[in-house]
């Protein structure tokens, strides 16, 4: 059994003066909100062993504050593959993983985010609001062996019924 956290970024500050979207930071809420996540996943006894992230601010923010409220002991990495990505990426990148990580959290953005969840779990309309975290059980024994529909939504949830 694999278990996949997809995070999107929590909220971003776009009155900030940066060089573009990729450099973009969090604002306060956007702050507050990573930390519930982690905090919250610990809580809920679904700690990642390991952490890919895309390296735009607001995601990799959102990760490294996560990591941090958490007490992860967890690598955490963050990489350009999932920045601008579709979910077809998405999923080839998260197939390419070897077999230690059995619970994976990806934090990324929209629309790919949803758009993995609903490719993972065979359909639907899955939003993701920022900070949103979605848990997918995975009945496979390898990250190579994931694939669209092969996927169940355990549960996904919004900072705003965190406590």
């Amino acid at each position: 059994m694999r278990r996949l956290l997809v995070v999107r970024h929590a909220k971003s500050n776009w009155s900030t003066k940066t060089r573009g979207d990729h450099d973009r930071p969090l604002n306060a809420r956007g702050e507050f909100a990573s930390r519930q996540v982690g905090a919250f996943l610990t809580r809920a006894e679904r700690v990642p062993d390991l952490v890919l992230s895309s390296t735009a601010v607001r995601a990799l923010v959102t990760a490294e504050l996560a990591h941090e409220a958490g007490g992860w002991s967890c690598p955490l990495t963050a990489t350009r593959d999932l920045y601008e990505v579709n979910a077809g990426a998405a999923l080839r990148l998260i197939q390419q993983l070897d077999s230690s990580p059995e619970t994976l959290m990806v934090v990324g953005h929209e629309p790919c985010c949803s758009e993995l969840v609903g490719l993972l779990v065979g359909g639907g309309e899955h939003q993701m609001p920022t900070a949103a975290t979605a848990l997918i059980e995975l009945a496979v024994e390898e990250w190579s062996q994931i694939d669209a529909g092969r996927g169940v939504l355990r549960w996904l949830v919004t900072p705003k019924i965190l406590p």
